[in-house]
C-alpha cells in the first residue's frame, strides 16, 4: 500500500488497546518503531522478525504476554530493543550489539 516506504512510525503515548497488528511486518522499509506506553496486550507478532531494516523496537509498558519470538532474532541491525513494564516470559532472543532492556 502507500505505507510501503516508511521508516519511522512512532506510535506512543497513545493509550492504543488491542494487539500488534501482524500486518505491520509488511513496513520492512522499517527503521523505528515505537510502541511503548500504551495498552497494547496479546504476544509479540512472530511477523515482526520480518522488519529486516529494524534498528530500535521499543515496545515497553505495554500489557504484553508471552515469549519472545525467536523470529526476532533475524533483526540483524537492531540496536536497541524495550520490553520492560510488560508481562512476558523467558528472555529474549540473542541479538548480535543489541542493547536489550527487559
Amino acid at each position: 500500500g502507500m505505507l510501503i516506504n516508511l521508516r519511522e512510525l512512532f506510535l506512543n503515548d497513545n493509550m492504543f488497546e488491542g494487539k500488534i497488528p501482524k500486518e505491520l511486518s509488511q513496513l520492512t522499509k522499517l527503521i523505528r518503531l515505537y510502541l511503548q506506553r500504551n495498552q497494547l496486550i496479546g504476544k509479540i507478532p512472530l511477523e515482526l522478525g520480518n522488519l529486516y531494516n529494524l534498528e530500535s523496537l521499543r515496545l515497553h509498558t505495554n500489557r504484553l504476554i508471552g515469549n519472545f519470538p525467536i523470529e526476532l532474532s533475524n533483526l540483524s541491525k537492531l540496536r536497541i530493543l524495550t520490553a520492560y513494564g510488560n508481562s512476558l516470559t523467558g528472555t529474549p532472543p540473542r541479538i548480535r550489539n543489541c542493547n536489550i532492556s527487559v
